[in-house]
């Protein structure tokens, strides 16, 4: 019992007990009682508990529950507030550097993302404007030299970049599809192929693992796959198609992770 109740316990238990056993004896003497006997402890019933365990204590028959030296020792106020120090000090040491670095990183991420996505979207543009109808064949030597080098220049930059500050991203598998496509526009305009370009198999098969959230984009996907799209549309909708898809590809930059940049409040964030 010494091992499951404290000491106030084993007094409520003696005294609830101590008031049991009078009641008997009340019933058996008297009989029924006019009055019903009240099944309340009383202070009486606790002063003779008290009397009962104070004696036990002095036979050592019972022992007063006490913690552990270690347990008391854990529980000093001193000890106490030089555990808290502690626990303060060596976590604010973990997270408040954690958090500077995140607050320091944030705004360097969102500057590599702006510039790169600026940079995506005015190369994309450029070199599929300059493929546009009435600009094919009769630019000749001049559109290869100028609009494929500076294509093939900027796109393979930005693939270096990608390939640095989102090595484990999708976005970069994206980006090397999507310029080998639009290197294949490009050159198929550049000499004179754009009746057919829409029917090219490297396109075809490029917009077979491409999709597209809006209900347009996806229908002029699936007529180009089926080799549905007319001859003279067929430049306007694969360009249509790859500026979309570009846009698709800034939006995943922008939503992922760069490498290099702290980004939770802990201290492998």
């Amino acid at each position: 019992m010494a091992d499951t109740l404290s000491r106030a316990d084993l007094v409520e238990r003696l005294a609830t007990v101590s008031h049991r056993t009078w009641m008997r004896q009340k019933v058996r003497g008297a009989g029924d009682p006019a009055e019903p006997l009240s099944d309340r402890v009383t202070d009486h019933d606790r002063e003779q508990a008290e009397d009962t365990v104070r004696e036990l204590e002095e036979l050592e028959v019972y022992a007063q529950k006490r913690p552990s030296a270690f347990g008391a020792a854990l529980r000093h106020p001193v000890v106490v507030g030089a555990l808290l120090a502690v626990f303060t000090g060596v976590f604010a040491s973990l997270l408040v550097p954690s958090l500077t670095r995140v607050w320091q990183d944030r705004p360097r991420e969102l500057a590599l993302k702006r510039e790169l996505v600026a940079r995506i979207s005015r190369e994309a543009q450029t070199a599929i404007d300059s493929a546009s109808p009435g600009g094919g064949p009769r630019q000749g030597r001049v559109f290869h030299d100028r609009a494929m080098r500076r294509w093939r220049t900027e796109s393979a930059i930005i693939g270096v970049e990608l390939t640095t500050y989102f090595p484990a991203s999708a976005v970069r598998r994206e980006w090397l599809a999507y310029v080998g496509t639009v290197n294949v526009f490009l050159r198929t305009v550049a000499y004179g192929g754009e009746r057919s370009l829409a029917g090219h198999p490297l396109v075809r098969d490029h917009f077979r693992r491409v999709r597209f959230d809006d209900p347009v984009d996806e229908s002029m996907r699936k007529e180009v796959i089926r080799g549905a799209v007319r001859e003279g549309e067929s430049v306007l909708t694969v360009s249509v198609l790859l500026l979309d898809e570009r846009d698709k590809i800034v939006t995943d930059i922008v939503e992922s992770e760069a490498s290099g940049f702290s980004h939770g409040f802990w201290i492998f964030g």
